[in-house]
Order: C-alpha cells, then structure tokens, then sequence
C-alpha cells in the first residue's frame, strides 16, 4: 500500500478542501432523485403498515359489552379447578344439566380466565387490542415481492370498519387472526418455495381448533383456494409454478385437515359448521325478531333485505371490500388466479349463510384484492420511480392522504361518532351498562326463594352465569338445542310467548297450559324479566302485573322479579309472606341508606349544556347511574295509570312518584346532566300535582299547585338544556304551561314543538300528524290571550299618562305573559332595582327557563334582608333550590318564612293592645285585627310548614315529615290544607286521621240517645 502523506486540509491549493459557505445561510437541499424517492415511498409504505395496526390496536382497545364474555371466563376459571380439561356435559344450568357439551373454545376459556386473573376486565381489554392488532399485522405483511405496499394497507384500513365489530374478547377474533395468519403464512411461502413456512399451517390449524369453533372456516377457505390451484395448473393459471410445490401445499393441507382432530371432542371440529347455521344462527334469528342494530342483524344472511336496511357503515365498508376485490380480479384476468376466483366465490357464499361472518370475509377479500391489485400494477407498469411533478405529488400527496384518512378513522373511534356495538368507546373494561347490570342483578337475586329462575332474555343467562347462580338458558344455544322434549330453545321461546297476555297476533300468547308445564317440570316458582338495557321488556312486565299467577316481589334498576302464586307451595307462600313488596312502606316509610341516606342535603349544578368542543368533536355519552333506571321504571307505571292502561290506587301511584323524585334526585346527585331524570321528575312532579288536586278539591281543600308547577316545570326546562330539540319536550312544557295560564311560554313550546314534529323524516306518520292537530287546538287559545295583551299594552304606549314600566310588567305577568313581562324588565332594568323589583325579576327568569340566571339575583336580594321579616322572597329561593335537589336548602328557607310569619302574627296582636292604639278606636279595631291575624296567619303558617314536610318526604325523611305534618294539625287543625296532610299521614304512619276538623265534629254524650223516660 502507498504511505503517501494526506494533503494539506487548509491549503488553498488543495482542490479537496471545502469552501466554507458564508455566514447564516443553509446547506444545499440535496437534489431529489429517483432513488431517494423510493426510498422515501418505502419508508411511507412501513409508516402506513404501523399506522393500520395501531389503529386495530385502538379500536380493539374499547369497552366490553358483550355478556358472552363473561361466559367464556367462568367457563375458563371452572376449567383451572376442575382439572383444566373441558367438562364433557352442561354444568351452569338447571334445565340441560348433565346434557353434551361441545366446547371447542375451551383453551381460549383458560387463556381469557387467566388474562382475566392477573388483569381484571383492563387486562381482557388488552388482550383484545394484542390480538386485533397482531391480526391486521400479519395482514398488511401480505404482499407481493417488489411491489408497493400502499394498496393492501389502504384495503385493510376498509377492512377494519368491518372487522372491529369483532374486536371483542371472544372466540370470533381468534377467527381473523387465524384467517390472517394462514394467508400470511401461505403468501411467504409463496414469495419463496424453498422456506419450510408452509409447515407452519398444520400447527395453525391444531392450536386454533381449541381456541374457536369457527376454525372450520380456515379450512374451508384453505382448500378452495388448494382446488383453486388444482384447477389452475391444468389451465395454466396457477400461481404455484412446480408440481412438487403443490404437492407441498397438498400435504400442508391433509395435515391441516388432520390437525384439526388435536382437541378433545375430536371430529367435532370438522362438523362445527352444522351446529352453527342449523342450530345457532336460526335460534338467534328467531330471538331477535325485530330489526335492530347491526348487533342483532349479523345473523341474517345478507340477501335479506331487513339486514341492509338497519345495517350501517360494516356493511357497506364490506361492499368497498367486496368491490376492491372483484375490480382486482377483473384487471388481473389475464393473470388469473383460480385459487383468489374460488376464494372470492366462497367468501359470497359464507357471508350469504349468515352476515355475521363478514368480518372474517372481509379479512379473505382483503388478501384478494391486495395479491391481485399489486400483480396487475407489477405487469402493467414500471416498478421504478420518477422525479415528474405529477408522480411526486401523487407518490407524497396520495400516501399523505392515506395517513390523514386513518387519522380521521381514529378520531371518529376516540370522540365516540364511530358507531361500535353496545354504544361502547374507546377505553378499557366493562361498559358501565354491564357493570350496573351485574351489581344490580346480583342484589336483586342475594335473598331469592331458589335458584332456578326463568329468564326472558339470553343476555340475562349469561349474567347469571357470571353471579354463580344455574340458568334456564344462555348463549350457549348448542347445549339447549335438541327434538320435542329435548327441544330447550323451542321451550323456552314458547313458555316465553306463552307468559304473555292473549295476543290475536300470536296464537301461542296467553297460553296458561304451556307456560305451567314448564314451570312444573323444571320446579321453577320466579319469573325474572329484563329491564335493563335499551329495551326494557315493559310488555312482559305488564302483562305479569295483570296476571292473578305472578305476584311481583321485587323492581330494580336491571329487572323485576315476579314470583307464582302457587297455593300448594307452602315454602313459598311462607317466603312471601316474609318478604313482601309494599311501595308505600318503600316510598315513605323506609329511610334511605348508603349513599342515598342525606339525598336532600345535595346541591347540585345546574345541567350544563353541549357545549362546541361536544358537539363538534366528541360526541357526549350519557351514562344512565342504575337509580335512574330504577326511576324509568316506577315512571312508566305512572304512565300506564295515567293513561288508563293500569289500574292504581292514589296511595300506591303517589308512592310510584316520589320513587321517582328519590331516585332520579339520587342519580342527578352522582351525574347531573342524565336529560331522561330531569324528564323523569318533571312527568312525576305533574302527576303529583293532579293527584294531590284530586284528593284536596273534592274535601274542600286546596293543593301546593305552585310548588308542583314550579318544580315540573324546572325539571322539564333543565332537561330541555340537555337536549334542545326535543320535541316532546317541548310540548309536555307547552301543555304544563297551558294548564296553568302562561300564555306566551305556552305558545312559545307548543310552537317549537310543532315544528319538531312537523320535520319531513316524521311527518307523514299518522301519529304524530294527530298530535300536531292536537297542538294546533291547543294553541289556539293562549295566542288570543297573548294578543289581547299585547294590544292593551300598545294602547298605553307614547300616552303621557301611561303606566310605569314596572306596573306594565305586573299587567303582562298577571295575564299570562311571562316572556313579555321579562322583555319590558330587562328593556328598563332601573324600574327593577328596588327589591321587590329584583325578587319579581327572578321570578321571571325562573318561569321563563333561565333559573341559572335568577341564582345570583337571589342571592344579592339574601346578603341585603338576611333573615329580616317583610318581603317574601324565600317562597321563590325555596323552589329555586328544589330544582336544583337541594331540599334541605328550602327547608331552611321555608323554616325561616315560618318563624317569620308567626313573629308578624304576635306584632299583629301586640300592635292592638289599648296603650298602643288610641281608646276610641281600641274595641273595634282590636277585634277586627285579632280576627284577621287568627284568620289569616294559621292558614300561612300551615301552608309554610307543608312545604317543608313535603320537601322532608322528597328528601326520604319520613320521621321528620311525620312530625312536621302532625304539628300542623295541632297548630291550625282548621287549616285547608288538611285532606292532603290526613292523605300524606296516612302513607308514612299507616294511620288514618278524622277527615272532619274539631269545629265541625258534634261531641256526643254517653246518655245522648237515652231515651227521656227510661221506665216507660
């Protein structure tokens, strides 16, 4: 080697040596060349590979509602103490108990029960997530040498808005990344022959047969697309080039087929197919009979036509598939592929069986279109790259493009506007749903009779299941399927039909014969029906009630349970006994305990409206506390009375209400933006209002209309903030204002509501077309009035004798109109800054759906008096707090207008003594101001006090309610308001009081009916 010395580094003379660029300016961009252009495209294509398999991640990293899963975990955790083997026969039910039970998912039940040991329902979540993403991983690898990877990444980004329905922690996600896998594994031997890869099915194939009983279909899409080759090599359209190679691919596939008997129920993994589509599938079909979410739609095959009208963005991500892969097939025709042609074939005819395979259809149309598009695109164009503008900016601002889209995919997945099953988001463990119907049904079971209960629905199986307790049915259709007898699904559906009411519709409802055999042979006594979730079975629930065989025991937030009335059980007719359901004891005679225990010593905000960030990126999920569904239940009784359909005593229907009140109050307590409890205690506050008129007019009494207008109608406003364009809201407002004459607020939501209902997606309904008619009727009137006044007020404009601003608002107010009467305060705010101003526009503004804003008035108006005597401004506060839940606040409020009241009743007295009023006036006017203040002041009292026992009531506290409202009767025994008072003691104390006042009551001697001369 030469050991000549370097050059200079700093000679001038060296040609070598750099010239220094000048200060401050940048280096030179290196010149763009085709080269660094593919590897620019390259670098992309694995950046978009990693972007779809965290977006698989992300959208398998959601909530679990599915209540299979909780199947498969107890199966799991019964397998690790039983001796890990799957049991041969049924073990969780009474009805199939000893029965064959083909569990083919019985590794993946121990692996999910093991996950589940060491991470709870976080750790079942994640392992979801592990296992979408490791699927899409293998899939976009699936590609042809040499070629782009771009397309197969842009198709399986389509593919994930079909499969992540499936993302779940359920055997079904095993079948797409089995499905995945097997194309992979297929696609690198094929990239090169000589690997040992394609060994790798058999163990595939051995190792999946015991993690889900769909791996048939791994099978089935591996030998089409063998016969496919088979074919082709005669045709000369194979896209395996030697003989030996496909003999290869041959054993591959026997000893698949082979592998497949690894497990232990053997054979069975061959013929999983018949138990799915003739036994599974049908009887899901038949239990969901109502078209429904895509949820419920997935078992019809897609050429039924009521499966594409409820299914939404799966589906017709499915046809994109679907058409990629047929376009791909049709460039490529010259190099046809007849395995990809039988596979495409065959992936119609399995998604035509039943729609709930189209994730793993979708999977397989994936493979077909990404193979066949990059072979078209390798012979119809050069594989090398161009520095042209146009390819630039299609090779950088298509990719850019792709990546944006994804982007977007994960946004609409994060903000909740991708639609996913169940209502589930992004996030980990159960949906709060699940998680309330667990609890909730678990303490509505603790103290049963048995554990045999019937159950409605097959969701309710699978959650009994989870609690410990046997079912008569679950999710695990096979084990119940069978002929005549044996035929548990058939019995169950027609005992279910048979529980309800006799329906011309259905020839089997109201059957008492069927349903009793069931009951008898199973030794069933309870009846559990579901009331949870987004369909409560209130028909059911109905249809018991009516029932003089059911005697309902028990209402929860998850489900009612009806027990038989069987006159030969004495066990049972012992166990009702001491357990007896009375809603009059539970309304007002049962203190609240727990977390509801000082349910009236909330204050709670106000509900706060959707605000721009809500409605533009997140969409806002509301989840209902199990109270308020407890109240939805109670509510809808109330419903049914009122409109005829149940018949309920007043004291039972009073009891429905303040159940109502207590439990939508304690669940507005924990969340105060749930829009359905505000509609709750609106409905339950008006019903109250009836009722208690109907009790009070009859006796001569008189009822708390303003309190029970004031609190329906904040109820009904608030959850109006909620949810802004309900129409039925509006006209429930429109109709509570209406009744009781305010005017403009009536016409203001009757209009609104009209125009709700009037929208063309309903207006053609009959229905709702009878309902618009009513409103035209109903508005009728208070327009008129609405008119009168404004003319009257448009008299006296400009006139130099007009009335003052405040005295034109108390005319607007006096005949119904609110709105006017705040417009003119609001127009002349000086007018109002006297107090009494003050407290009149806080009023205003609390009719007029603005309560938020008559606070700070309030409280202004609080800081000057304090608790001074005078102005009566605590009545208004009082009802402000009762919107907002807080009746221990309007107990302090009304406590001190109490003890005001009869401090200005002694100043009445006192100001009549003879040394203060002059001695030629003192008889007359002592006397007419004694009778005055023991006239008037008893009745204000009364009515003060009432309020008080009746926010005590609403707060759950009875003792203190039973006390207030006896001091009344001994304080003003005379007063008007005692019907209501004798009624409402009668419900805390079990007590009947003398409807009659002392005044009217004739004493009656021990000798008054003696005769005069006892000797004749």
């Amino acid at each position: 080697m030469s050991s000549a010395q370097p050059a200079d580094p700093v000679s001038p003379n060296n040609p070598l040596t750099p010239v220094p660029s000048p200060p401050g300016d940048l280096p030179e961009a290196e010149e763009l060349t085709p080269e660094l252009l593919e590897d620019e495209a390259q670098r992309n294509d694995n950046w978009i590979r990693g972007a779809v398999i965290l977006l698989a991640f992300l959208l398998g990293c959601t909530e679990i509602g599915e209540t299979q899963t909780l199947v498969h975990v107890k199966t799991g955790q019964y397998l690790l103490s039983h001796g890990v083997l799957p049991p041969r026969v049924d073990v969780f039910s009474y009805t199939a108990e000893g029965r064959p039970w083909v569990n083919l998912s019985w590794l993946f039940d121990l692996v999910l029960a093991g996950v589940f040991a060491i991470g709870g329902a976080i750790g079942l979540t994640i392992f979801k997530a592990i296992l979408s993403a490791t699927a899409f991983g293998f899939l976009v690898n699936i590609n042809l040498r040499g070629v782009s990877t771009w397309w197969s990444s842009v198709v399986a980004g389509l593919a994930l808005l079909v499969c992540h329905s499936q993302f779940n922690a359920l055997p079904e996600v095993v079948t797409l990344l089995g499905l995945a896998l097997v194309f992979w594994t297929i696609q690198r031997w094929l990239n090169n022959p000589a690997t040992t890869t394609l060994w790798l099915l058999p163990v595939i194939f051995a190792v999946w047969a015991n993690l889900d009983p769909r791996a048939f279909l791994g099978l089935l899409f591996l030998l089409l697309y063998a016969a496919g080759e088979a074919i082709g090599s005669w045709t000369g359209h194979a896209s395996i080039s030697t003989n030996d190679h496909r003999r290869h691919l041959g054993i591959a596939v026997a000893s698949s087929f082979a592998a497949m008997l690894i497990n232990p129920f053997g054979w069975h993994a061959w013929i999983s197919a018949l138990s799915l589509y003739r036994v599974e599938y049908p009887a899901l079909r038949q239990i969901y009979t109502s078209v429904g979410s895509f949820a419920e739609l997935q078992y019809r095959p897609i050429t039924d036509m009521a499966f594409w009208r409820g299914a939404g963005h799966a589906a017709i991500a499915w046809l994109v598939v679907l058409s990629s892969a047929l376009v791909s097939l049709i460039l490529n025709f010259r190099r046809l592929d007849w395995g990809h042609t039988f596979l495409f074939l065959g992936t119609l005819t399995v998604a035509a069986a039943s729609a709930h395979e189209l994730p793993a259809t979708a999977v397989v149309l994936t493979v077909i279109a990404a193979l066949n598009a990059e072979a078209w695109y390798r012979s119809c164009f050069r594989q090398t790259y161009s520095v042209a503008t146009s390819e630039i900016f299609f090779s950088r601002g298509g990719r850019a493009l792709t990546v944006l889209s994804l982007f977007g995919l994960a946004g609409l997945a994060i903000s909740g506007r991708l639609p996913m099953p169940f209502n589930a988001r992004i996030g980990v463990g159960w949906i709060p749903p699940l998680k309330s119907a667990i609890d909730s049904l678990k303490e509505e079971l603790a103290d049963s009779f048995d554990d045999r209960p019937y159950t409605f629905r097959l969701q309710q199986g699978d959650l009994l299941i989870w609690i410990g307790r046997k079912v008569f049915i679950d999710h695990r259709l096979p084990v119940y399927a069978g002929t005549g007898e044996d035929d548990l699904i058939g019995i169950h559906d027609r005992t279910r039909r048979a529980l309800r009411r006799k329906s011309a519709s259905d020839p089997e409802s109201g059957n008492r014969e069927t349903w009793l055999e069931t009951f008898r042979r199973f030794q069933l006594t309870q009846a559990v029906v579901p009331l949870g979730g987004a369909a409560p079975d209130y028909p059911q629930m109905l249809d018991l009630l009516a029932s003089r065989d059911f005697q309902l025991n028990r209402i929860g937030s998850s489900a009612a349970i009806f027990y038989r009335n069987d006159p030969t059980n004495a066990d049972l007719k012992a166990y009702l006994a001491a357990h007896p359901l009375n809603f009059i004891t539970q309304a007002f005679r049962t203190p609240p305990e727990g977390k509801e225990k000082d349910l009236g010593t909330f204050q709670r905000d106000w509900p706060a409206a959707t605000g721009a960030y809500e409605a533009v990126l997140v969409k806002q999920r509301t989840i209902t506390p199990p109270s308020v569904r407890e109240a939805q239940h109670y509510q809808m009784l109330l419903e049914e009375a009122s409109g005829g359909r149940l018949s309920l005593a007043p004291d039972v229907a009073c009891a429905f209400a303040h159940l109502v009140i207590r439990k939508a109050n304690e669940g507005l307590n924990q969340n105060p933006n749930v829009a359905a409890a505000y509609r709750m205690l609106g409905t339950a506050y008006f019903y109250l209002g009836m009722l208690e008129n109907g009790i009070a007019t009859p006796s001569g009494g008189v009822s708390p209309d303003t309190r029970r207008y004031m609190q329906s109608a904040l109820a009904y406003q608030s959850s109006l903030v909620l949810q802004p364009d309900q129409p039925l809201l509006h006209l429930r407002l429109g109709e509570l204002y209406a009744r009781n004459g305010k005017a403009d607020l009536a016409v203001r939501h009757l209009e609104a509501a009209r125009e709700g209902f009037n929208k063309p997606i309903v207006a053609d309904d009959e229905d709702v077309q009878r309902i618009v008619e009513q409103i035209d009727r109903m508005l009728e009137r208070p327009r008129r009035t609405v008119e009168n006044v404004a003319a009257e007020l448009d008299k006296s404009q400009g006139k130099s004798d007009a009335p003052p601003v405040a005295a034109q608002a108390q005319f607007a107010y006096s005949n119904g109109c609110v709105l006017k009467a705040l417009e003119l305060a609001t127009a002349a705010p000086i007018d109002f800054e006297s107090l009494p101003g003050q407290v009149f526009k806080a009023q205003l503004l609390i009719e007029a759906g603005r309560p938020w804003d008559a606070d700070p008035i309030l409280e202004r108006v609080k800081n000057v008096l304090g608790k001074q005597p005078g102005l009566d401004w605590r009545s208004i506060a009082a009802l402000l707090s009762l919107g907002r839940g807080d009746q221990s606040q309007a107990i302090d409020l009304w406590s001190t207008e109490y003890t005001n009241a009869r401090f200005q009743q002694l100043l009445t007295l006192a100001e009549t003594m003879p040394l203060v009023v002059r001695p030629e006036l003192w008889p007359t006017y002592q006397t007419q101001q004694v009778v005055g203040a023991f006239d008037r002041y008893p009745h204000q009292v009364a009515d003060i006090r009432f309020q008080i026992a009746l926010s005590y009531l609403e707060g759950g506290r009875s003792d203190e309610a039973t006390r207030t409202l006896k001091a009344i009767l001994e304080e003003s025994p005379e007063t008007r308001l005692r019907p209501l008072i004798r009624f409402y003691l009668a419900q805390v104390t079990g007590k009947v009081v003398d409807i009659e006042p002392p005044s009217n009551r004739i004493p009656i001697e021990a000798d008054m009916f003696a005769p005069e001369n006892p000797e004749k």
